[in-house]
């Protein structure tokens, strides 16, 4: 039994030294997914080949002190929470607006933006303390990004609650309501963007053991 174990892992080599386990056929996700990382070909104890990775590039971490981490993390949170809460009551009001097509458009690309940014603030909370530079790019692009976009959404959403009220002559409480819910979301969310862009990240060196023949991959 020894002996066919020691066949199949002289096999094995053999294949990772021909070069039969190519890493061409990698789609473009699967680099940006593992951008950073460097992959290397070993073989188990079965005597089977294995495609291994390790993080090779800088760790990005956020320099502040824990305590500050958690209370921008809270405000982070409460931003896009008051937003949303504005955003719900703009979108309940009974005006001309909440009931037309282009509205409700306008509408659905403000909820796209709201999930955008909440995505990337489930990253921002969950990643480690030390970030891959996936890890750092979907929580601080991801709230960046998913901000801007949600902040734009409001103000065409403003924009045309206010051609609307025109056009249907409905200046009413309703309507100043949902303007100046639309207009605090939006600036609510340029916040967001702002103080994640003035965020102290920094880079760490790497400290993992990166074995001679790993290969980036890329």
């Amino acid at each position: 039994m020894n002996r066919r174990k020691l066949q199949r892992a002289v096999r094995s080599k053999a294949k990772l030294d021909s070069g039969l386990l190519d890493r061409g056929y990698h789609s473009g996700s699967y680099h940006r997914h593992f951008e950073g990382y460097k992959e290397y070909e070993t073989v188990n104890e079965k005597g089977r080949p294995v495609l291994k990775r390790v993080y090779a590039g800088e760790w990005y971490v956020l320099d502040i002190s824990g305590k500050k981490r958690v209370f921008l993390k809270t405000v982070y949170a409460a931003l896009w929470l008051l937003s949303a809460v504005a955003f719900a009551f703009a979108a309940t009001r009974r005006i001309a607006v909440n009931s037309v097509w282009y509205g409700a458009l306008a509408e659905l690309a403000v909820l796209a933006g709201l999930v955008w940014t909440a995505a990337g603030l489930l990253a921002y909370f969950t990643n480690p303390y030390k970030m891959t530079v996936g890890e750092w790019r979907s929580a601080s692009w991801g709230v960046r990004r998913g901000s801007v976009f949600t902040a734009l959404a409001f103000e065409l959403t403003a924009i045309l609650t206010a051609l609307s009220a025109l056009l249907h002559r409905e200046w009413t409480g309703g309507s100043f309501a949902a303007l100046g819910c639309l207009a605090l979301s939006g600036f609510l969310m340029v916040v967001l963007d702002r103080l994640e862009a003035n965020a102290p990240y920094k880079n760490l060196p790497n400290d993992n053991e990166i074995p001679p023949d790993a290969v980036d991959i890329g």
